[in-house]
């Protein structure tokens, strides 16, 4: 019969190394990773961006209360775009005060 100590020993030793192991590659791609950081990630979007957004939903917003002058009836779904997109206005024109104030363009 086997000692259990000993297969314990063993197991322990096998998980010790495979756990050294995975920390290394993990270190090794930090390390990789921090000295060519991915291009794809960006730090957000800029001022000219967020603005050209704002305008093409204000005249989103202007085209819908245009074609819908003189209706007195909405409907759930015409409701649901405006707050919603008026929501999205507030929220675009906070971002850009927020970067007009941190001096970024």
């Amino acid at each position: 019969m086997q000692d259990p100590k000993k297969d314990s020993a063993a197991i322990a030793h096998a998980v010790e190394h495979a756990v050294s192991k995975l920390r290394e590659e993990v270190l090794d791609r930090l390390v990789r990773e921090k000295a060519h950081p991915d291009p794809t990630i960006t730090t957000g979007p800029n001022l000219a961006e967020l603005e050209a957004e704002l305008v093409k939903l204000e005249t989103r917003l202007l085209r819908w209360r245009l074609r819908r002058e003189g209706s007195t009836k909405l409907d759930k779904a015409d409701t649901r775009f405006v707050e919603t997109n008026e929501k999205r206005a507030v929220a675009l024109r906070a971002a850009i005060e927020r970067l007009k104030v941190a001096g970024h363009s």
